[in-house]
């Protein structure tokens, strides 16, 4: 039986699992790389033409495997403006062959920077990749991108490229977290036009991203940002002042939540989003106050009764808090971690943990909720 061999793997095309079109294509214009560059340009664009709508319609994967051979075969000698228009195309659709985007990625940025901006059939990890692997206009394109990924993120602020910063700054759906926040105000210390493009992304009232970068700003960058930013609200001004002043070592009564760390738990609460991988992501950045805030909400308890129970050296109380509320053992773990070194105590005992585990294991569901009852009458 005849086969045709696939230049780009180990696949092996049989002749009777093929379109015989596709395969008169492949022979005559898959193989032969001089016949390839004897082919007029028009000619060229109208076969990538038909080999596109191939691709994009074919309903068996040997079909589109082939056709995408003879597409790279045939993009290796087309002129840059036919390569801009196909990656343009291929850009936006939803089913194309990863190894045709990686075809463009591997071309002049001119060409690359549709599908770095656009192509879903890219994942985080080819993303990260590429960042490693090439240089800033590949960047730049990247931090364009819809709803990057945290990690993404962190590796394009770690290229300290500004261009690219300001990219993101300016990508509304990218997602920061903190070490990103921290490095992108890091950055803007040093540069201008960060600054006015972090000051513009404060004037679009971004309330996340405003309080993230906030707490991580230099005096100079919290006093551009203040008397630039005139359509900021009193409140909002009040409210990222109280984050900052959480994340300052110094802070005094950093364990008492302030109105506004207490009025954005009953918010989240409202809206069904007060959950423990909430309240644990809070405890992780440090923010106890807050912390403290949710958690009372959570469990409906008054902070004065919070605080000394998150103070218990054995974990007693936060035992029969976590398991009335369904917090899993090893959330309530972390919790018991976090909170006890963040309220002071460095050294953590083996003989504390497993105390309080022991608690948490004894303790059942329904005398966890009885007590919690009590505690609220």
């Amino acid at each position: 039986m005849s086969n045709l061999s696939n230049r780009t793997g180990d696949a092996v095309y049989r002749a009777g699992d093929i379109n015989p079109v596709l395969a008169k294509l492949y022979l005559s214009h898959g193989i032969s790389d001089g016949a390839l560059k004897a082919v007029e340009n028009t000619e060229r664009a109208g076969l990538c033409e038909n080999i596109i709508q191939l691709i994009e319609t074919s309903s068996r994967q040997t079909d589109r495997e082939m056709a995408s051979d003879i597409l790279i075969s045939l993009l290796k000698h087309a002129e840059k403006n036919l390569r801009q228009a196909i990656a343009e195309k291929f850009s936006v659709s939803d089913n194309a062959p990863l190894r045709i985007i990686l075809q463009f990625i591997n071309d002049d940025i001119e060409v690359a920077k549709p599908v770095l901006t656009y192509s879903k059939a890219l994942n985080d990890l080819d993303l990260l990749y590429i960042i490693q692997s090439r240089d800033s206009p590949f960047w730049q394109a990247i931090a364009l991108r819809t709803d990057l990924a945290e990690n993404v993120v962190e590796s394009l602020v770690d290229t300290k490229d500004m261009m690219t910063t300001r990219n993101l700054i300016n990508n509304q759906t990218a997602k920061f977290s903190d070490y990103a926040a921290k490095e992108v105000a890091n950055l803007a210390k040093d540069d201008s036009i960060l600054t006015e493009a972090l000051i513009n992304r404060f004037l679009d009232k971004d309330g996340h991203f405003a309080k993230k970068i906030y707490s991580y700003a230099s005096e100079s960058l919290k006093s551009a940002i203040i008397q630039k930013c005139g359509r900021l609200s009193e409140e909002a001004i009040r409210d990222i002042d109280a984050v900052f002043e959480e994340f300052t070592a110094g802070s005094v009564n950093r364990m008492i939540p302030t109105p506004a760390m207490i009025k954005a738990a009953e918010l989240f609460q409202e809206q069904g989003k007060l959950i423990p991988s909430l309240m644990l992501n809070t405890l992780k950045r440090g923010q106890i106050a807050s912390f403290i805030a949710q958690f009372s909400r959570f469990v409906n308890l008054p902070i004065a009764v919070v605080v000394p129970m998150l103070q218990q050296k054995n974990g007693q109380g936060l035992s029969i808090a976590s398991k009335a509320h369904d917090i899993n053992r090893a959330d309530f773990l972390v919790i018991f971690n976090f909170t006890r070194k963040m309220m002071g105590d460095d050294f953590l005992s083996a003989k504390d943990v497993t105390t309080a585990l022991a608690y948490y294991d004894r303790v059942s569901p329904d005398v966890a909720k009885r007590l919690m009852r009590q505690r609220q009458n």
